[in-house]
């Protein structure tokens, strides 16, 4: 079995913060941090290892199986799907024309 370290980032709100109850470690704002600081009240755990551990929910994984992953049925909306899936592809674009530029200015120095 192998061990995996989760670290949650890129919060927008407290309330996903909040709804990460639990985790080992989040990576949170300074603004967010503050106003987490102001909220009076009890946090109730939502993640634990053992509980998701014991759940009946079918396993999956798709390490070494990146077809699959590639054609996980959509979730709603597929507007963030096809973003999802069209990511790689214009990362590739605009790192290939940042390259070639750079290129080109280094062969005329």
């Amino acid at each position: 079995m192998c061990s995996r370290l989760i670290v949650g980032a890129s919060f927008r709100n407290t309330g996903e913060i909040l709804e990460l109850a639990g985790c080992d470690y989040l990576t949170i704002s300074p603004a967010l941090l503050d106003e987490l600081q102001k909220t009076e009240g009890q946090v109730p755990k939502k993640l634990d290892a053992n509980s998701a551990r014991d759940a009946s929910v079918k396993k999956v994984s798709y390490i070494n199986n990146e077809p699959e992953f590639r054609y996980i049925p959509p979730p709603e909306p597929p507007f963030s799907v096809s973003k999802f899936r069209r990511s790689p592809i214009l990362f590739h674009v605009l790192f290939s024309s940042i390259l070639s530029h750079f290129l080109s200015r280094i062969t005329k120095m």
